[in-house]
C-alpha cells in the first residue's frame, strides 16, 4: 500500500505534556527521551506546543547562549543548576505556544512537508477533526517515508495501476531507477494513458514519470461529440436504458 497519507507514517506514542507540568519536569523528560519539543494537551486535545528554546528563554531569560552548545546541551547544563526546592517554579501553560501548526490523518505528506517548510518547524501533532491528539509527525518521518528503495516504488506504482484493471493496457511495462518511473506498453484510450500517468507520478518517492505509453484510440474528440450531441438533443448521451426520456 502507499505511505502516501499522514495516518501511514506518523508516530503513535507520543511524548506529551501538560499546562500544569514544571517547565523543570518537561525539560527532563525532553532530555531523557531526546526530543527537542513536545505537544501540550488537556483532555486529549492539543493546546499548544512547548520545545527546548521556550524552556531555556522561561528559565534564563534573554541571556545569549553559546552557539557553540546545542538547545538539549545548555538545557541540562541549567537543570544542574536550578535547586530541587526552586521556589519560582513555572508551569508549561505559561511558556508553551499557542500558535499550533497540526496536520490530519488523512492529508498527504506533500501537504504536511509544505506545512514544515512553510512554518519552519520540526514536527507536527496529528489530530482529529475535534481536535484530538493522535500522533506526530517530524521530519524524520517524512525523510525516511520519502527516501524509498526503486523496488518499494515499482511495488507500489504496479498495484496504483493495477486498479485500472487488466484489460486496459497491452505488454505494459513499468521500470525505476532513482525514483524515476518509466512507464511502456500501449493503453487502450488517450485518457486511460493519461490516468496512469498521473496515478504513477501520485506515488511517494516518485521524482518524475517517463511517458513511453502509446494509445488505440484518443477519446478526447470522441466526449466532445458526445458534448455537442447532448447540447443538441438537450439530454445526457451517455444515458440509456427505459429511465431516459426523449428531449
Amino acid at each position: 500500500m502507499n505511505k502516501d497519507r499522514v495516518k501511514d507514517v506518523m508516530t503513535s506514542l507520543v511524548v506529551m505534556v501538560y499546562p500544569n507540568d514544571s517547565i523543570q519536569q518537561v525539560a527532563g523528560r525532553l532530555i531523557r527521551n531526546h526530543i527537542s519539543g513536545a505537544p501540550v494537551v488537556k483532555d486529549g486535545k492539543v493546546l499548544g506546543v512547548i520545545s527546548e528554546s521556550d524552556i531555556v528563554q522561561a528559565l534564563m531569560g534573554p541571556a545569549n547562549v553559546d552557539k557553540g552548545l546545542a538547545t538539549t546541551h545548555v538545557l541540562s547544563l541549567i537543570l544542574r543548576t536550578i535547586p530541587t526546592e526552586h521556589k519560582h517554579v513555572r508551569l508549561v501553560g505559561d511558556v508553551m505556544s499557542t500558535s499550533v501548526v497540526t496536520v490530519g490523518p488523512e492529508d498527504s505528506l506533500f501537504r504536511a512537508a509544505q506545512l514544515l517548510d512553510r512554518h519552519g518547524i520540526k514536527r507536527l501533532p496529528v489530530v482529529d477533526a475535534d481536535g484530538y491528539l493522535l500522533g506526530i509527525l517530524s521530519r524524520g518521518d517524512l525523510i525516511r517515508a520519502m527516501t524509498r528503495s526503486d523496488a518499494e516504488i515499482l511495488t507500489d506504482v504496479r498495484e496504483t495501476l493495477a486498479v485500472l484493471g487488466d484489460d486496459v493496457f497491452e505488454d505494459l511495462s513499468i521500470t525505476a531507477d532513482d525514483g524515476v518511473v518509466v512507464l511502456g506498453g500501449t493503453a487502450d484510450r488517450l485518457s486511460t494513458r493519461n490516468i496512469a500517468i498521473d496515478l504513477a507520478s501520485r506515488v511517494v518517492g516518485v521524482v518524475e514519470v517517463a511517458d513511453r505509453l502509446d494509445f488505440t484510440v484518443d477519446d478526447t474528440s470522441m466526449k466532445n461529440l458526445a458534448n455537442l450531441s447532448a447540447d443538441r438533443q438537450g439530454r445526457d448521451p451517455w444515458a440509456v436504458g427505459p429511465l431516459v426520456t426523449e428531449g
